[in-house]
Parts: C-alpha cells; sequence; structure tokens
C-alpha cells in the first residue's frame, strides 16, 4: 500500500489531477461494494433470530427479500463505477508516469544507452510498469474494501 500511495505522490501534473481523483474514488466505491456484500449476512442473521424467536412471516420474508435484491443493486452500481474510475484512473496515472520515466530518459547522455542494453530500458517502460499499473487498476481497490470490511467485522465482534 505505501507503494501505491509513494507512486501518487510521484505522478504529478495537471493531467495526473484527474487520473489520482478517480483512483481514489475507486477505493470509496470498492469500499462501498465490499459493504454491501456484506447485507446478506445481516440478513440471514435477521432472519435466523425471527425463525428462532417465533415471529417469522410473510411480510418480514418480503421485507428481507427486497433488502437483498436492493444490496445487490447497489453492489452491482459500486463495482461498475469502482471498475470505471479505478481502470481509468491507474491507466490514466500510469500513461503520466510512462511520460515522465521517457521524459528522464531523453534527458539521459549517449553514454548511458551504450552501457546498457536495449532490452533493460523495454523491460522496465512494459513490463515493470505492467505489474504496478495491475496493482493500481485491479489490487488497491480489492485491498481496501477487504480491509474495510476486516475492520468492520472486528469492531462489531468487539461489541
Amino acid at each position: 500500500m505505501q507503494m501505491i500511495f509513494g507512486l501518487m505522490r510521484i505522478v504529478k501534473g495537471d493531467t495526473s489531477v484527474n487520473n489520482t481523483g478517480r483512483f481514489r474514488r475507486s477505493i470509496v466505491w470498492r469500499v462501498a461494494e465490499s459493504l454491501f456484500a456484506t447485507v446478506p449476512y445481516v440478513v440471514l442473521f435477521a432472519a435466523l433470530n425471527a425463525m428462532f424467536g417465533g415471529y417469522f412471516n410473510m411480510a418480514l420474508l418480503i421485507k428481507l427479500m427486497l433488502i437483498l435484491v436492493a444490496s445487490l443493486l447497489l453492489q452491482l452500481v459500486c463495482s461498475v463505477a469502482s471498475n470505471v474510475d479505478g481502470f481509468i484512473g491507474g491507466t490514466g496515472m500510469m500513461c503520466d508516469l510512462r511520460l515522465q520515466i521517457a521524459g528522464h530518459l531523453r534527458r539521459l547522455p549517449l553514454g548511458f544507452y551504450a552501457r546498457r542494453q536495449t532490452g533493460e530500458l523495454t523491460a522496465v517502460m512494459t513490463e515493470n510498469l505492467l505489474h504496478i499499473e495491475e496493482a493500481f487498476t485491479h489490487l488497491a481497490g480489492e485491498l481496501c474494501g477487504r480491509l474495510a470490511i476486516a475492520g468492520l467485522t472486528g469492531d462489531c465482534c468487539s461489541l
């Protein structure tokens, strides 16, 4: 996580402000999606509590079903919004980072290129940044969402 926030500080400029905002917004959407994903467990607890309490009826069943459907729809909306913001923001940030690295490589003396193999530079510009891009677009949001659920579960268990 420290690497991700470190890269967000590296990528600066007018074009990356929108990308960084999109990336942060995707994390918020992913946390919201994770919260909505826990609703079925709460509904299950309520249904079992009503069954064993003796007050389970058709009206309660319909209410619980509507809560599940609403939760599923909200989870779907959050997932789509998170994916769109995460992919566009993360890819845009990596594009800015690639441009910064290319600008740095242009300023290097020609002797640098004579001592290095071209495969090293190609690996840095493509493969290494591709792994970072995948972490930005896929892993970061999921990690934050799962950590939020773990924290919420820990808080609920300590009550």
